[in-house]
């Protein structure tokens, strides 16, 4: 999947007109390409359920998410137990971590790559 930037080509004489938008590159997303998953993970004291608005606003949208219960025993078994759910999803990842869980996603990644 590859992301297409937009510039503005025109600048409107009339303000309420809205300019003309043309990508920067050839590269699109395709409509029949999945969206990605997003994975969210949480920091120190909290559990995944700190997650559950942002859950909310991404399924709205038609994201597929999991919000990983992270078992806080230390960064290395964590990133290990996160890089284990990763495997598991077939579609690309967006990867979030908050506080505590950017630490776990940081090596998590390098578990995932193996």
């Amino acid at each position: 999947m590859s992301m297409t930037s937009i510039q503005t080509t025109q600048t409107p004489a009339d303000p309420d007109t809205k300019p003309v938008l043309e990508p920067k590159t050839q590269a699109f997303i395709d409509a029949a390409t999945p969206k990605p998953t997003v994975v969210l993970v949480h920091g120190a004291f909290a559990d995944a359920s700190s997650w559950n608005g942002v859950v909310k606003v991404l399924e709205k949208d038609g994201y597929p998410v999991v919000a990983v219960a992270n078992p806080l025993r230390s960064v290395m078994s964590d990133a290990v137990y996160v890089s284990d759910i990763l495997a598991s999803i077939k579609t690309p990842v967006v990867l979030v971590g908050h506080s505590y869980g950017g630490s776990v996603i940081s090596e998590a990644v390098l578990w995932w790559q193996r």
